[in-house]
């Protein structure tokens, strides 16, 4: 299992809240299972995203499992508990908001996140993932990940032999759009 923080933030509320609970986001194409919220109002959160009045208007992100994970109903709920928790620490309950989503792709599950970057009672801007996020949100992935032994990105047995680079990235986004590479810019 892994926590990745997407750099996005600046739109509207529409865009990860579509992504997140449509079956088919922006025409991309059918996902395996329809989502299914396991927290939040979408239509709450459009709206609250849509009302933050500074630059960068929510945060989003995937705890993202490995195939072979298995995780329970159980312990999915306490994994969000305890992701909340930290990322609202010192904060009242009443004073956040988030939308959880889950997901499965290509065999795998995953539990999308989105949450305003305003706190609520007070008005002011709030980001629960900061410069440095990484380091306290580790520990909360190697906690599960050792817990229940599900698969740990840090692992050297699953590291790849070799890096694919820039071209092959490129190359295999191309297949996916079906499209050709475009000309490198000298």
């Amino acid at each position: 299992m892994l926590i990745k923080v997407f750099s996005r933030g600046t739109g509207a509320g529409y865009g990860p809240v579509e992504y997140a609970i449509s079956p088919n986001p922006f025409g991309k194409g059918e996902r395996q299972m329809m989502p299914i919220v396991k927290k939040g109002d979408p239509q709450t959160m459009m709206r609250q995203i849509d009302a933050v009045p500074f630059k960068w208007k929510y945060s989003s992100g995937v705890i993202s499992f490995a195939k072979e994970d298995k995780p329970s109903e159980e312990q999915i709920t306490r994994l969000m508990e305890d992701f909340e928790q930290l990322a609202f620490a010192g904060l009242p309950l009443s004073s956040h908001s988030i939308l959880w989503v889950l997901h499965e792709e290509n065999g795998r599950k995953e539990l999308h996140f989105i949450l305003p970057r305003q706190e609520v009672h007070s008005g002011k801007s709030f980001n629960a993932f900061p410069p440095g996020w990484e380091k306290k949100f580790d520990v909360l992935r190697d906690k599960y990940n050792y817990a229940y032994g599900w698969a740990r990105p840090d692992d050297p047995l699953r590291a790849r032999p070799v890096q694919p680079g820039h071209l092959a990235l490129r190359k295999a986004e191309s297949n996916r759009r079906k499209t050709g590479i475009p000309p490198t810019v000298k």
